[in-house]
């Protein structure tokens, strides 16, 4: 799953320890948390700033720089949210903003997703990502994408990176019609179509 999704267990860092570095700051911004963690080891410097990485397997802290001076270690901190904060306001792409209930239609559950332009629901994504770019998605299959599904992963692609990604049919607000799009949507939805018929074709 993309980092724009919101993950509960991922939100508060604070206290957790890795190879003796406890997590005491943490901020989610676009793509990396950034961290400030306080060694607990006998050797190195007091204080770390970093990514904090995790998956089902590890956690792991990159270390950016270290520090005996707690303003220093803060000011990097500080430096890097920035970095990554306006890493995210470029990659937004202008239009129509964030999408909401009445410019899609409803769905429910005898709604056959396959082949839909879908819209996540706001509420399901970091608040940097509450736009239309991250939330319209090209439905390609699923369980969850069948009407009365058993199972709830809807996958497909986003339209604005062409990613391949999968949502939960419960996070999704809608459907649009293909129409209604702006135009760098538009173009990316082709795209998308286009490589979906070449995979059905079997090209490369």
């Amino acid at each position: 799953m993309p980092p724009l999704i919101i993950k509960e267990a991922n939100m508060d860092k604070e206290n957790e320890v890795i190879n003796g570095y406890e997590i005491i700051e943490s901020m989610y911004v676009g793509e990396n948390e950034v961290i400030i963690a306080e060694n607990h080891n006998e050797n190195g410097d007091k204080y770390l700033c970093g990514y904090y990485e995790s998956n089902e397997l590890f956690a792991r802290i990159n270390a950016i720089c270290t520090s005996n001076s707690y303003p220093d270690i803060v000011i990097a901190f500080c430096d890097n949210v920035k970095e990554q904060a306006e890493k995210r306001k470029e990659q937004i792409i202008d239009g129509i903003g964030v999408i909401t209930n009445d410019m899609c239609a409803a769905i429910d559950e005898n709604t056959k997703l396959v082949g839909k332009v879908i819209v996540l629901k706001p509420s399901i994504l970091r608040r940097e990502y509450r736009y239309a770019d991250s939330q319209l998605f090209y439905c390609t299959g699923g369980n969850g994408a069948m009407p009365n599904a058993i199972g709830t992963k809807v996958y497909g692609c986003s339209l604005s990176t062409g990613k391949e990604m999968y949502v939960r049919r419960y996070d999704i607000l809608g459907t649009i019609d293909k129409n209604n799009l702006p135009e760098w949507a538009k173009v990316g939805l082709a795209n998308i179509q286009r490589s979906e018929k070449a995979k059905d074709r079997g090209e490369r």
